[in-house]
């Protein structure tokens, strides 16, 4: 039964039914996400402000893949961030550009299951002050490669909205003390994007 099911969603993925992209066309995509998370043991006061948007222009070059590029911008700020019993504001904010590769799978009519595959690269600027109002500043350049999946919904022909689920990532990092290499995996709905996308 579940083979046959399967069988029917793949033919019917090849019907025009399913058409809301198709080669040729240009898609411009916007998304964001804002967390506002909170600490108990500190007063239940806000501890961590972050935003993440992006924006990017890609071309069809079948009915399924898609490549192009785009720029994310984040910008964080911990308030107050505690570290061997001294009190710091902490604000980070960069822009980052990135090329991208993503395929499209139409699941069922309007609605498709995406993989991006992103590589990117820039630098984030950040200040902190301390408890004695001291400030200074420090700079970390970073290069990334993520995978993530995204549900994209076309409610009008051509115009539809987007979660992005979260992703698996390898990310390094280069501070003036430090390098660092990291794999990150979060598929927290915290850290979900929504977005827009046109496609023309």
């Amino acid at each position: 039964m579940k083979l046959t099911l399967l069988s029917l969603l793949m033919l019917l993925s090849t019907f025009d039914i399913f058409a809301q992209i198709e080669k040729g066309n240009v898609l411009i995509s916007v998304s964001g996400n804002y967390r506002n998370d909170k600490k108990i043991e500190i007063g239940n006061k806000p501890t961590l402000n972050a935003l993440n948007t992006s924006a990017s222009v890609g071309y069809f070059f079948s009915d399924r893949l898609v490549a192009g590029g785009g720029l994310d911008y984040k910008y964080q700020k911990n308030v107050p961030y505690y570290e061997a019993h001294q009190s710091l504001q902490i604000t980070v904010k960069g822009y980052f550009p990135y090329l991208y590769v993503g395929y499209y799978l139409p699941i069922v009519p309007k609605l498709y299951f995406n993989t991006n595959l992103k590589v990117s690269m820039g630098k984030d600027t950040g200040t902190a002050i301390d408890q004695n109002r001291y400030k200074y500043t420090f700079e970390t350049n970073f290069l990334e490669a993520q995978v993530s999946p995204e549900l994209t919904y076309f409610f009008l022909k051509r115009v539809g909205a987007s979660v992005g689920l979260g992703g698996l990532s390898y990310v390094k990092s280069k501070s003036m003390n430090a390098e660092n290499h990291n794999w990150l995996v979060n598929f927290n709905p915290p850290y979900w994007k929504i977005g827009i996308k046109v496609a023309l």
